[in-house]
């Protein structure tokens, strides 16, 4: 435990200063003359662990001064030298520094005694003062908490109350008061009962309210969340949790209120235009499908007039192209979203409509294999146009002469690689033909709509007339 002490005598009594029994039990002594210097030594470095003090060679006045002082600039204890003990002089000492007195003349024993005392007591009054620090610290954190969750209740749109385990109103915020008009004196009684008694008469349906509450504070673990409707009008959205601390102790349950009743309303004005619209849009496909029907009717009818073979071919066209649409929009129509449609709904349906309006379809036979997809409509109508071009041109020249014929539809899809093959078994293209080569309205429309969709047309004779479409989606 020896240490470096701090000996402060005058000059002249060097010779009754116990310099040498200090440095006999291993203390390093360093001498000092005056108090100033002592001060002044302490505020340079705090090396030295212990002030020993001369009463009588200070003066008692300023040997008071110096130790306080010192305790003041360094964190050391100040032990005091006297000649004397009267009463006086010992509480003199005891209102400046707790570390006591040593009586001059002492023998080495107590000199070292008394030191050692008054280093345990330092170390003892140190950790006093560390775990109060601790304490401050820790009270000051709390507090700073405190003001935390205090502003975020306060700033909360939610009425929030907080209830203990005692089923004891411990805490809520202005808002939880505003929302539902409770008395201040109800809210400072902290009782769960009076509040409740006092919103009752406020709500749609009292009996199931109170029954849910009495049912959560029961079922501890449960979280709850629901709507609440007032008399006045208004609608409350509830939540609720249990506090639960370590080992599960439970602590009480916070509740939420929050006032909805704008959005609520807001959401019954969406609800009502979105009907609105919904009804005029059922109105407006009407309308267009009836207006597919009528067109295609006239084109049928004008086709039936016209003793022109030219004439009908390009009225049977025009009618292929249409119910094309027609059968697209007829799709959209069932697919709510109208974003994308089943490419296997849309060409199955697609290549009945075209075969069947021909009036000698019943000697065809077809055969659709198309691997089902969703695609979108702008895309998947350029392909159902593609599909209709090259099944009229089956059907008008494929067969003549011919009682039966077969068309084959295939449509895979490998990743993002697409392939359309329109295959038909009937006379087949002129030998030495070239595909660049072939004219036609119906194939130059196929040719530009390939081209949209980024693919590549080929037409072959392969048993048949065999065209092949290939593009990424």
């Amino acid at each position: 435990m020896p240490g470096k002490i701090l000996l402060i005598r005058k000059e002249s009594n060097a010779d009754g200063c116990c310099k040498k029994d200090l440095e006999d039990y291993g203390y390093e002594v360093e001498t000092l003359n005056t108090g100033e210097q002592a001060v002044e030594r302490i505020k340079q470095t705090t090396d030295a662990d212990l002030a020993l003090l001369d009463m009588d060679a200070c003066g008692e006045m300023e040997g008071m001064h110096t130790a306080e002082r010192i305790l003041d600039q360094g964190d050391i204890p100040v032990v005091f030298l006297l000649s004397r003990t009267g009463s006086d002089i010992v509480e003199t000492t005891e209102a400046v520094t707790p570390y006591g007195y040593i009586l001059k003349d002492s023998p080495g024993t107590v000199l070292d005694a008394s030191i050692k005392a008054a280093f345990r007591l330092f170390d003892k009054l140190k950790k006093c003062e560390e775990k109060l620090t601790g304490q401050k610290e820790l009270e000051e954190q709390l507090r700073f908490r405190n003001v935390i969750l205090n502003t975020q209740q306060e700033v909360s749109l939610d009425g929030i109350l907080i209830v203990d385990e005692e089923d004891t109103i411990v805490s809520f915020n202005q808002r939880f008061a505003d929302i539902w008009g409770i008395p201040n004196e109800i809210l400072a009684s902290q009782s769960c009962e009076k509040a409740l008694n006092y919103v009752i008469p406020k709500l749609v349906d009292p009996q199931e309210f109170a029954d849910r509450i009495h049912y959560l504070y029961g079922h501890k673990q449960e979280k709850s969340f629901e709507e609440i409707a007032l008399t006045d009008g208004r609608i409350l959205e509830r939540y609720s949790a249990p506090m639960f601390g370590q080992n599960d102790r439970y602590y009480g349950r916070v509740w939420y209120y929050r006032d909805i009743t704008g959005r609520k309303q807001a959401e019954e004005a969406i609800k009502e235009q979105l009907y609105e619209k919904e009804i005029i849009l059922k109105e407006v496909n009407h309308r267009v499908k009836n207006n597919f029907s009528s067109v295609e009717s006239l084109l049928a009818l004008h086709m039936q007039s016209t003793e022109s073979d030219e004439a009908q071919s390009a009225l049977q066209d025009a009618i292929s192209r249409i119910q094309s649409m027609r059968v697209l929009y007829d799709k959209l129509l069932i697919n709510d979203e109208h974003k994308e449609a089943s490419v296997k709904d849309y060409i199955e349906s697609l290549v009945d409509s075209i075969v069947g309006s021909f009036p000698d379809y019943e000697k065809v036979t077809v055969d659709c294999q198309i691997t089902d997809f969703n695609y979108i409509p702008k895309r998947l109508f350029n392909l159902g146009i593609i599909i209709n071009e090259l099944i009229t041109n089956s059907m008008k020249y494929a067969f003549e002469g011919r009682d039966s014929g077969l068309i084959t539809v295939k449509l895979d899809k490998v990743d993002n690689h697409v392939t359309l093959i329109v295959q038909d078994d009937g006379n087949g293209l002129p030998e030495g033909f070239d595909d660049n080569d072939l004219q036609g309205f119906g194939l130059m429309i196929v040719r530009m709509l390939v081209k949209q969709l980024g693919g590549n047309l080929t037409i072959e004779n392969q048993n048949g007339t065999r065209s092949t479409v290939e593009f990424d989606i």
